[in-house]
């Protein structure tokens, strides 16, 4: 496998992993906002 194709996956399942953080990120915050009120 060629090393340019390698990095291009590593970059897709950061770029994902990323994402998944983030919008459970947000969820957490919400749900603690909620709690604040």
């Amino acid at each position: 496998m060629p090393e340019h194709e390698i990095k291009k996956l590593e970059n897709a399942v950061y770029d994902a992993a990323y994402d998944i953080e983030m919008s459970t990120g947000v969820m957490k915050k919400r749900k603690l906002e909620k709690h604040m009120r």
